[in-house]
């Protein structure tokens, strides 16, 4: 039963994480997140291809989709702000 309400817990504070870097994070380093977090965190390539390859064509929307469908809090926060 704890680990249920830890999940839930961590569950709602990536949301948070997630929604805060998608209305706050400066488009400059937001649009470049995804493959930020893919060499800081040492994951396959393959996690991008559903991406726009043009930085700059990418929406804010495509970017934290990306983020919910293969990133988890711990991931967020040890690649950081």
């Amino acid at each position: 039963m704890v680990y249920m309400r830890e999940m839930v817990r961590t569950r709602g504070m990536f949301q948070g994480e997630v929604e805060k870097y998608y209305l706050n994070y400066p488009w400059k380093h937001f649009k470049n997140y995804p493959e930020f977090c893919v060499k800081k965190l040492g994951l396959n390539e393959a996690i991008l291809e559903n991406l726009n390859n043009n930085p700059d064509e990418r929406s804010r929307e495509e970017i934290r989709d990306w983020m919910k469908s293969y990133l988890t809090y711990d991931k967020i926060s040890y690649v950081g702000w």
